[in-house]
């Protein structure tokens, strides 16, 4: 026999909480997703799960991914990584 949970009155059952956080959490992470528009070429590769900068890099020069210097850093489009892994999937 399940034991009886106790809660205070008022109050939605707890599964309807944990929902409403977890349904919360989502939305704050995909703003946090949105917001961020380039990434430098450590992360961009770290993204595609590659080891290896130049293989980025490489891609970049091919024009597979869209980038930017900033600077003697480079930038590297987060929209292009995700279409490019997109594409990967795709194939």
């Amino acid at each position: 026999m399940p034991t009886p949970t106790l809660q205070e009155p008022g109050l939605p059952p707890m599964d309807q909480l944990i929902d409403r956080l977890i349904n919360r959490i989502d939305q704050l992470t995909q703003t946090r997703q949105r917001q961020v528009k380039a990434v430098n070429l450590i992360e961009a590769s770290r993204m595609l799960g590659i080891s290896d900068y130049h293989v980025t890099r490489r891609l970049i020069d091919q024009g597979a991914l869209r980038a930017r210097h900033a600077g003697r850093k480079v930038l590297v489009s987060v929209q292009s990584i995700n279409e490019w892994l997109g594409d990967k999937e795709m194939r």
